[in-house]
């Protein structure tokens, strides 16, 4: 029997509770679902991910002045930096799709 697809997302470039709770949650759902999870930040290495959870990397944002989100990727705008593209581009050296829209 096919899982249905679950999409999840975490934004997590400011701190690690988002993240480290999204992964517990991505981990239980993948038991009944193909988990995909976008994720906003970078993961640290001594952070497991669960093998049956799919990660694609987005252009992480962070806090700027007064609180506003803006894009720790030069040059892309916190809006493109919230949708994955479905073709071009690369981020971070990898083939996945990222947003490559200027500000």
């Amino acid at each position: 029997m096919t899982r249905p697809a679950l999409l999840m997302h975490c934004q997590h470039s400011v701190g690690l509770g988002h993240l480290v709770r999204t992964l517990a949650l991505a981990d239980a759902l993948s038991r009944r679902f193909r988990v995909t999870l976008l994720c906003g930040g970078e993961i640290p290495e001594a952070l497991p991910v669960p093998d049956e959870v799919e990660l694609v990397p987005m252009s992480p944002l962070t806090l700027g002045e007064e609180a506003s989100l803006v894009s720790a990727t030069a040059g892309l705008s916190p809006l493109a930096c919230s949708f994955p593209r479905i073709s071009g581009g690369t981020f971070a050296g990898s083939s996945r799709p990222h947003c490559d829209e200027k500000s």
